[in-house]
């Protein structure tokens, strides 16, 4: 796994309890990109099922980010890209290995 991975980013959040209006602020911390196998000057993000995302979240004692945290980490990164249309055989690693070349 290339380092830059290891390296988890703080994401401020808040939400408005709705029974009494108070915010409650927090943070918690997210991987700078997706899985990627390899080293420093050569990887590739992979392909997971959401079983197996699960499975790998939960061996790093992390977890899978909701929706929430999804937009929360958007908002608040330094690198927005423009959105890849997901082709037939987007499942395939041959796939994800060609979408990483175009970033």
């Amino acid at each position: 796994m290339p380092s830059f991975l290891r390296r988890f980013v703080k994401i401020h959040t808040s939400i408005t309890d709705s029974s009494t209006g108070k915010i409650i602020n927090a943070y918690y911390f997210a991987a700078p990109d997706y899985l990627s196998l390899g080293n420093d000057d050569d990887w590739a993000r992979i392909p997971l099922t959401p079983m197996a995302a699960q499975i790998i979240a939960d061996s790093f004692h992390c977890f899978l980010p909701t929706r929430k945290m999804v937009d929360d980490i958007y908002l608040q990164s330094v690198v927005k890209l423009a959105p890849v249309p997901m082709y037939a055989f987007r499942d395939s690693f041959c796939y994800h290995v060609a979408a990483s070349f175009n970033y």
